[in-house]
């Protein structure tokens, strides 16, 4: 199987459907939804599985292809004891001076702030493996007889799941930066 894994780097917001002609995120939900578009006719995707917000509508969710939420809801976190240091997650900020970029580092997820020098960096937690077993676990269940599969996932989780997918050699997996995909 062929796995695309698009790590977002940006924030969920972006792969929620546009409210509103006055939407704030309209364009970057725009480019973002032409980017799905075109990874789709790329890679020739057959399934997207999505880490999304439940009781939302996802961008993805609207193309047309087979498509399923892979991430956790509320009550499975509560149910493997997960829940409450998932809600506990939170942004350091740290001076790094003219190193200061987004990108992962052996800490966790680091943004570059608005003001130059400045970094918040989003820690990895110890139950977000047991988060990421479930997203495989889904993908795995939800894709059916797919060949080519999309999974769109917040950056801390994208280089794990590759890990996963990456265990049978069939699988050729790729991942990408989603602010990077924008970009093109």
């Amino acid at each position: 199987m062929k796995i695309l894994i698009i790590g977002n780097d940006i924030g969920h917001e972006i792969q929620k459907v546009q409210a509103s002609d006055d939407d704030p995120l309209r364009i970057d939900k725009q480019r973002f939804e032409q980017t799905l578009r075109n990874l789709i006719a790329d890679y020739r995707i057959e399934f997207i599985g999505e880490e999304f917000v439940f009781g939302s509508e996802s961008a993805a969710q609207q193309l047309g292809l087979p498509w399923a939420n892979i991430d956790m809801d509320d009550e499975m976190r509560k149910a493997t004891g997960i829940s409450k240091e998932q809600k506990q997650r939170n942004f350091v900020p740290r001076w790094i001076g003219d190193d200061a970029k987004s990108g992962l580092t052996s800490e966790g997820y680091q943004r570059q702030s608005d003001i130059e020098g400045w970094v918040t960096i989003e820690r990895r937690l110890e139950s977000d493996s047991i988060r990421e077993d479930w997203m495989f676990d889904q993908v795995v269940a939800k894709s059916g007889a797919a060949n080519s599969v999309l999974v769109i996932c917040g950056i801390q989780h994208a280089e794990k799941l590759a890990e996963k997918f990456r265990r049978d050699s069939t699988n050729v997996v790729e991942v990408k930066s989603l602010e990077e995909q924008l970009l093109i």
